[in-house]
């Protein structure tokens, strides 16, 4: 009878002691950053890797995906015992996605005629706007000589997220392709009478 009540005592302990034991659930961070402006799901940025199971929630999430930094995420870990835990882990909210430079036509300019690259081409950031005004022009070209050159065209965003696109500038004779009065379409250069008034008279060319 003593040897039973003494089997008892020590189940009850032990029951209460496993019962008490600190919960320390095996969380993996598999996601420590995200592109700004991207989609996510707070959830598949930890994993549990213990074969208990666990439950996790979210109960605090300061994250604005508009707008690159760091942020503390805090989750909720609990079992069927009823003990919880809260662990918090850092995200960092990224811009590491380069710039696009898109093509709107061919470059072209006459011979000693200055052109401006933006008329030409239009860059597209997923943070960034107005990178237009940062494009760059790497690469020799004689506006003085008719020709076709290639360079290359550059733009940086404000993460130092560098685009570069190769493109050729088309240098052409003075010249334009109208049509006068007789309804004939022909190559004609074009003459001035009074620069002022920018009067023209057209001239065939022999060309």
């Amino acid at each position: 009878m003593k040897r039973l009540l003494l089997s008892l005592i020590f189940l009850i302990l032990f029951s209460g002691c496993s019962h008490n034991q600190e919960f320390n659930p095996s969380i993996q961070q598999v996601v420590n950053k995200i592109e700004v402006h991207s989609q996510y799901d707070p959830l598949s940025f930890i994993k549990n890797t213990s074969t208990d199971d666990v439950s996790i929630e979210v109960v605090n999430n300061p994250i604005d995906i508009s707008q690159p930094g760091n942020y503390n995420i805090t989750y909720s870990i609990s079992n069927d015992k009823g003990q919880s835990v809260e662990l918090t882990y850092l995200i960092a909210v990224v811009d590491e996605t380069k710039p696009t430079i898109h093509l709107l036509s061919d470059i072209t300019t006459t011979v000693k005629q200055e052109f401006d690259i933006r008329y030409f081409v239009t860059v597209v950031d997923n943070f960034d706007t107005n990178l237009i005004e940062n494009i760059k022009i790497n690469g020799e070209y004689d506006i003085s000589t008719v020709g076709e050159y290639q360079v290359q065209l550059q733009v940086s965003d404000s993460a130092n997220n560098t685009a570069t696109k190769t493109v050729t500038i088309y240098v052409l004779k003075d010249e334009s392709t109208i049509e006068n009065q007789n309804g004939v379409v022909g190559v004609y250069k074009i003459n001035y009478m009074d620069e002022e008034e920018l009067n023209p008279y057209l001239v065939l060319s022999d060309d």
